[in-house]
């Protein structure tokens, strides 16, 4: 698998001024040799639109151009999204999601462009942004989207203090939910829309929502960490995959620690992995093959066996973390705490090819 990785030259430019950095990278011999590569700080999210890679995260440069919290890849160059640029900040982006046209950014940010109030949540059509409703949210407060996804035409955003907010393009619409701590992660499949959270609970549940009723599954996610399980899921039909830091489910003992799959009544291990060693990160293709990422590693599994994908190593204890995954046509995106990719430099983020 053919790794095409941006290289970040640091370059001394003007605020907002957009430049253009294509990685000229070439493939002999099944190796690839990266001409440039990454950003200058950690990228903490990455979803595709189309063949557009979005990421967001710490950073204000990426492959030598002035991007500050937000940016995308189309393939040949980084660019800003957006000219004028928004005023993102570095982490104040705290989630992505699409509908497969458009571009959704939630959280802690602020800004006007022409006559658009950009405050919490905003819409990229392709070509501009464009202000959404932020009514039931509070800038400054706790009560301000950190988790984003669609449900059938539905935007579902969780506002930090116990209620999913949900936005049909008109009014929004909260959820029946109560006070939940902690809340991990959302995603919509089949109709239903999944979450990790808890009840005033010390450890965290499987929801799931049908028609705004919601119901806990399975057991609780049990951790050896001191700063919980961390859970992830992906989702296709009733089938969901979890990723974190546990090693069982209510009383379900997985030989895939950290990693499990829910399959509408029970969980279960997935596949065989050795040892005790957390997942960070995981994601879906259209075909059900499901990546996972630990400390220094992708791994994907085919419905039948574990392989893996890539290594990464360097930045925080020379974990090489992979804080996101991304897919769409055949490119797998990373982005996390790296600072190489299969012995090739690769600063925080990454496309496997």
């Amino acid at each position: 698998m053919n790794l095409s990785i941006f290289r970040a030259i640091i370059a001394i430019a003007a605020v907002f001024q957009l430049a253009s950095c294509k990685s000229d990278s070439t493939s002999t011999g099944g190796s690839t040799q990266p001409a440039a590569n990454g950003a200058n700080g950690v990228v903490r999210q990455a979803i595709y639109v189309g063949n557009t890679l979005f990421v967001a995260g710490d950073f204000d440069s990426i492959g030598g151009v002035w991007i500050r919290g937000v940016g995308m890849w189309d393939g040949a160059k980084w660019a800003n999204v957006g000219s004028p640029l928004p005023v993102f900040t570095r982490s104040s982006i705290d989630a992505l999601t699409t509908d497969s046209t458009n571009l959704y950014v939630a959280g802690q940010f602020g800004s006007t462009i022409g006559s658009e109030n950009l405050s919490m949540i905003a819409r990229w059509d392709g070509s501009q942004w464009h202000h959404m409703d932020n009514s039931v949210f509070t800038f400054g407060g706790s009560n301000y989207p950190r988790a984003l996804t669609f449900d059938d035409g539905i935007l579902n955003a969780y506002n930090g203090v116990g209620t999913i907010e949900q936005y049909d393009g008109k009014v929004w619409t909260a959820s029946t939910i109560y006070a939940v701590n902690p809340f991990l992660s959302m995603i919509a499949s089949g109709g239903r829309l999944y979450a990790v959270m808890g009840y005033n609970e010390t450890n965290p549940y499987l929801w799931v929502s049908d028609s705004h009723n919601w119901a806990k599954q399975g057991g609780a996610f049990g951790t050896s960490s001191p700063d919980g399980p961390g859970v992830q899921i992906v989702a296709r039909g009733t089938d969901v995959f979890a990723a974190g830091d546990f090693g069982q489910i209510g009383s379900t003992v997985l030989s895939s620690y950290g990693i499990a799959h829910w399959n509408g009544s029970q969980w279960s291990s997935v596949g065989m992995l050795t040892g005790t060693v957390k997942a960070t990160a995981i994601a879906m293709d259209q075909t059900g093959v499901v990546y996972v990422a630990q400390p220094g590693k992708l791994l994907k599994y085919d419905g039948t066996s574990w392989s893996q994908v890539a290594t990464t190593a360097g930045g925080f204890g020379n974990q090489g973390l992979i804080h996101t995954i991304a897919i769409s046509s055949g490119h797998i995106a990373i982005g996390g705490e790296f600072t190489s990719v299969n012995g090739a430099t690769a600063n925080y983020v990454a496309i496997l090819q």
